[in-house]
Formats: C-alpha cells, structure tokens, sequence
C-alpha cells in the first residue's frame, strides 16, 4: 500500500532516435516487465521521438508535466529505462524535469535498477545537467 492506496501508480518516460526505432519496444517491454515485478500500474507511457535535426524537442516531456500537475490519483514512480533517456540533450528541458519531479514520489532508472527519491533526482540532475542552476532548482 502506497499513500493509502493499494495501487502503486506509475507514468513511463522515453526519448528515442529516429534511427534506433527498433529499441523503443525492446526498451518498453523492460519497463513493463520491471513495473509488473514491482506492482506498478502505469497510466500513462510518455514516447519522445527525436531526429538529429530536433534533438532536443520533447512534446510529450511537456505532456506529461500537464498531465502530472492535474493527475489523480497522484503519481508514485516515474519509470525511465535508463538514466540517459532523460538526462541526454536536456539542457533546454532541464526546468521542465525539474517541474515535473514536484509531481512525483520517485523515480526508476530501470536498467540501473536504482530508485531516487524526487528531491534526491533533482539534485542528481541539477548536478550532471546543468550545475550552474545549484540547489535552488
């Protein structure tokens, strides 16, 4: 039981090239087995598809931060298949990670097998992104 639910809630995050399309069910398929595992029920897979031209253009970044701000029951886990799906390229999207870890308890590095508490992603972030923006993200 989780925030005196029964469910665990979970959203899905990815970010793919154009050119490596074959990976995103392959990717997928291990974030749903992990949340199987783990008793996560995601809501909703977030999918951002990127060609070298736009590599830094994330629409369902910015869906999912709409999305968690009015979500109910509010979102436990955020599932992403590795630390470099979100962390890659994100210079500009950095605020919009940011804003999006004040919706959420944790956060999954799938193939990492490793959980950050929100406050603590934030930090890891704001570290390996950009360090100019400090702790007061």
């Amino acid at each position: 039981m989780v925030n005196g639910r029964d469910e665990i809630i979970g959203i899905s995050y990815g970010k793919y090239s154009v050119r490596h399309k074959q990976v995103v069910s392959r990717h997928q398929e291990t974030i749903d087995n992990h949340a199987k595992k783990q008793g996560i029920l995601i809501l909703k897979r977030y999918l951002d598809i990127s060609s070298p031209h736009y590599a830094e253009s994330r629409p369902q970044l910015n869906m999912m931060l709409r999305d968690v701000q009015s979500m109910k029951p509010p979102v436990d886990h955020l599932l992403i298949y590795s630390s470099c799906r979100i962390l890659r390229d994100t210079e500009s999207n950095v605020r919009t990670i940011l804003e999006i870890l004040n919706y959420v308890n944790t956060v999954v590095l799938v193939t990492e097998q490793v959980t950050y508490t929100a406050d603590d992603f934030k930090w890891l972030a704001t570290s390996l992104i950009r360090p100019g923006l400090g702790a007061g993200f």
